[in-house]
């Protein structure tokens, strides 16, 4: 019944080859393996180099976005403390100080009272405005790490003061404030 011989223990059986099917198992060869690793690295290289111009870009636009807010702040706070500057029309030389190398500017009229001050004055590359009314001394910074800070009394052809300029440099680029007596902040606010 049993047609098999009967083999003794750990003995296998011989194989016929020509009745063997190939290997399943499949496998890459050598120079496929490598030619998928060169186009891998050639990949990678690529977007890393995608990604690290992109994180330079993103740098740059983001310092840029920050001193655009920084330049906004500033000016709304120049703006609505010269604003609150109120000269009466029949002053015609209001009693504005400017210090000879034009570091500060000294301004009554604060509030519409000609007791009352403001004044600005660069201070190692800050504009610092400061304000002296019946509510004490106020002090604040408006503006820091400038390469340089410039003020101007701002005239009519009639040589009245209207109102100050200032030029603020950074980085190689200059930006310009013009703000005039009695104005109103373009963002709102105040300082």
């Amino acid at each position: 019944m049993n047609n098999l011989r009967k083999r003794p223990p750990g003995i296998r059986p011989e194989r016929d080859s020509t009745t063997e099917k190939p290997s399943q198992e499949g496998g890459f060869t050598i120079p496929e393996v490598l030619t998928g690793l060169c186009i891998t690295s050639l990949c990678m290289f690529t977007l890393s180099g995608l990604l690290s111009s992109s994180t330079g870009l993103f740098t740059r636009a983001r310092d840029r976005i920050l001193t655009a807010v920084t330049l906004i702040r500033a000016d709304t706070r120049i703006r609505a403390g010269i604003g609150a500057v109120v000269i009466p029309y029949w002053e015609r030389r209001p009693g504005i100080i400017q210090t000879p190398a034009g570091e500060e500017i000294i301004i009554p009229w604060y509030g519409g009272i000609r007791e009352h001050t403001l004044s600005f004055r660069i201070e190692e590359g800050r504009l610092v405005m400061e304000t002296r009314d019946h509510r004490g001394q106020e002090r604040s910074i408006i503006w820091e790490s400038a390469d340089r800070i410039a003020m101007t009394l701002l005239e009519d052809e009639n040589q009245i003061f209207r109102g100050i300029g200032f030029s603020f440099t950074r980085s190689g680029s200059t930006f310009h404030s013009l703000a005039y007596f009695s104005c109103t902040p373009l963002a709102g606010g105040g300082p």
